[in-house]
């Protein structure tokens, strides 16, 4: 998906309602009705919530309190 500024702000602003300090991403779903693109996923993260950091077998962003 298209990643605008409006929809960082859109998304920072759910993250900080509901109290999100962390976002973690899987390198393989598992159980998903439909096939995953992790990649996908893991870019359209990245750029809403800038670079991840690496932790074991799964990607972590740390979101910063307001």
């Amino acid at each position: 998906p298209i990643v605008t500024d409006g929809t960082i702000r859109e998304v920072d602003s759910d993250l900080r309602h509901w109290r999100i300090e962390t976002v973690v991403l899987a390198d393989q779903v598992h159980g998903a009705k439909f096939e995953v693109d992790e990649e996908a996923v893991r870019r359209t993260a990245t750029a809403l919530f800038g670079e991840p950091q690496r932790v074991d077998d799964v990607w972590l962003w740390r979101i910063p309190p307001a």
